[in-house]
């Protein structure tokens, strides 16, 4: 969705005949600053490599608080470092409780809201020095 140099789909199946997809999210690699902003001006010493949770972490309704979001991300975490970078940067609507939950409780850290994040705040983990 970014134009990102390297972009990946993870997707979580049920292991049985079905093989029903019960949760997705992308991931892709952006030259951005800390704020998930890709502007120049005072932001460009700060811009470099990092990965970015692109779309939405989706997982069905009846596969909820089943540890499926929480497998999806560690995942792309895992493939973000697998491809050279060391920080993960999340948008997550500022209305949604659960979501904002989980990522905090994985580590990520709100970034400081900016007028062009909209109604999403910017979240994000040092994948090498984790604060958890």
């Amino acid at each position: 969705p970014g134009g990102g140099r390297l972009h990946s789909w993870l997707a979580a199946t049920i292991d049985d005949e079905s093989a029903q997809d019960v949760g997705h999210c992308g991931l892709e690699i952006l030259s951005c600053g800390p704020d998930g902003l890709l502007g120049g001006g005072e932001r460009w010493p700060y811009i470099r490599p990092r990965a970015i949770l692109s779309g939405t972490l989706t997982v069905s309704p009846k596969y909820r608080r089943q540890g499926v979001a929480q497998r999806l991300l560690t995942e792309a975490e895992r493939k973000a470092r697998w491809l050279g970078v060391d920080e993960m940067l999340l948008m997550v609507n500022q209305k949604n409780a659960a979501a904002l939950k989980l990522y905090t409780k994985l580590g990520y850290a709100p970034k400081p809201v900016l007028a062009e994040h909209g109604g999403q705040v910017c979240m994000s983990k040092h994948l090498y020095y984790p604060t958890v």
